[in-house]
């Protein structure tokens, strides 16, 4: 019995340093971008949330290009780690370096929190004010696609369009399809850049070839560790040469599905009909 109360304080003495840490360490979270090379920008993106705020509708798709701006940020959000992160997301704050999207962050300006690569950090209303009054509104439009050709060919365009930003990446659609990899067990503080390196590497070792597009899907955190999912876009046979151990088997980008969406940001929809104006199957929504 004194065995099992022993080590029920001791489990318990383990949890509150535990919680006691995530509440105490913080991460200055954008300290590895480099903003004094190239050009970036940020832009913020109104996400569908529960409990919807006026901002969203009133600020809607914004961008900014201020570099003074984000390394005040980068130098100012030293944030604290939380583990108490229930909420959905008001906005995205996605950062681009020379048009190439490097970085994703999801915010909650209800609850205070910021979300980055499956950590929470506690993250206060003023930091998104600081953001959005160096900004301006953007357009975006949904662009619905057939078949891969016409998307193709739309990618072609506009990525030598001046102004245009992805709100995802749009490498995968070189290739038809993809098929999904999972690694787990990586310390949370592992540098996930070389994590993503060393998993390239692998993947190429076993294909036998460097024809495919790897993409971090998503991560978790449980008990100290991180399980991270990748996308593999690739042709099939580039598939069948990993052969087993994949976490969902090649399929096709139309899979289920008659038709594909990409989000363009920066150009509305009288200024992509004109861009497109030769194409034909292409239907588009324009949004703010």
């Amino acid at each position: 019995m004194k065995q099992i109360f022993g080590s029920l304080n001791h489990l318990l003495v383990c949890l509150i340093v535990f919680l006691s840490f995530s509440e105490v360490y913080a991460d200055k979270i954008l300290a590895n971008m480099d903003f004094r090379k190239g050009n970036w920008s940020v832009v913020g993106i109104p996400i569908h949330n529960f409990q919807m705020l006026p901002v969203q509708s009133q600020l809607g798709t914004f961008v900014s290009e201020d570099k003074g701006l984000m390394k005040s940020i980068q130098s100012k959000w030293d944030l604290k780690m939380t583990f108490r992160d229930k909420c959905d997301y008001h906005y995205e704050l996605k950062f681009y370096l020379d048009g190439s999207l490097k970085r994703t962050l999801k915010v909650n300006l209800v609850c205070g929190t910021l979300y980055d690569d499956g950590i929470s950090y506690k993250f206060s209303p003023q930091m998104f004010e600081e953001v959005r009054k160096a900004a301006k509104p953007v357009d975006w439009s949904r662009i619905t696609f057939g078949n891969l050709e016409l998307l193709r060919k739309a990618i072609s365009v506009l990525d030598n369009t001046p102004g245009i930003l992805w709100y995802k990446d749009v490498q995968p659609y070189r290739y038809s399809g993809f098929f999904m990899i999972r690694v787990v067990g990586i310390p949370w503080k592992e540098n996930m850049d070389v994590v993503y390196e060393n998993v390239k590497r692998m993947v190429a070792d076993r294909v036998r070839s460097n024809d495919f597009h790897l993409q971090q899907f998503l991560t978790t955190v449980s008990e100290g560790k991180r399980t991270v999912k990748y996308y593999v876009y690739c042709e099939e046979p580039i598939a069948d040469l990993y052969g087993k151990g994949q976490y969902i088997r090649w399929r096709s980008h139309f899979f289920g599905e008659d038709s594909v969406q990409i989000v363009a940001i920066g150009v509305d929809i009288r200024k992509y009909m004109q861009l497109m104006r030769k194409e034909k199957g292409v239907r588009t929504r324009n949004n703010k």
